[in-house]
């Protein structure tokens, strides 16, 4: 699949296929592109975003929860976060590791499960888009109430999971479940 200029497309695999993450990003980006699996190779400098090095430039951003894996790639940096829902202390996490204004709005929210994984995802979502890194805390940032740049787009996936997009801009966002049922042999 060859996309249009400002697409960006969000793969999604069934981590039961066996195949390691890097093995899924080659396959993503060959689809992608058009080109062949074997043009990409990722790379990694200390400190900085993995890069595809081999092809076109291209922004991507991976993630995996439950049983699935996801990765957005686009012309533009990306930032995704993928989060299966499970039973936390939502109120004493946001406490410790959320910004005062994004507790706040929890509060409002009646410290939800739905509420607490749309903040979350968010901030990783954001993390992954800005190349911030983790290290600098969570709770240095907020993503409630803030400008227009970037944006976020939470997107509908399976129930009990939320799936949250952050990029500048978000024109055109395309979810697409890549079948690798032969994609070992491809590689």
């Amino acid at each position: 699949m060859v996309t249009a200029e400002n697409d960006i497309i969000i793969y999604t695999m069934n981590l039961a296929d066996g195949l390691h993450s890097h093995q899924r990003l080659l396959l993503c980006a060959a689809d992608y592109t058009g080109l062949p699996v074997s043009t990409f190779r990722r790379e990694q400098q200390q400190g900085q975003k993995p890069r595809l090095a081999g092809g076109p430039e291209l922004h991507f951003s991976v993630s995996h929860s439950g049983d699935h894996w996801v990765c957005a790639f686009g012309p533009q940096p990306v930032g995704l976060d993928l989060q299966q829902h499970r039973p936390c202390r939502a109120e004493a996490l946001a406490r410790r590791f959320f910004h005062p204004e994004e507790v706040a709005w929890l509060e409002g929210q009646g410290f939800s499960e739905e509420a607490f994984y749309q903040i979350w995802t968010a901030k990783e979502s954001f993390v992954k888009w800005s190349g911030r890194g983790f290290g600098e805390g969570f709770s240095t940032f907020s993503v409630v109430g803030v400008s227009p740049t970037p944006q976020w787009n939470y997107l509908s996936f399976q129930q009990g999971y939320t799936l949250c997009l952050c990029g500048d801009p978000l024109d055109q966002v395309i979810i697409k479940q890549l079948n690798t049922t032969d994609g070992g042999s491809l590689l």
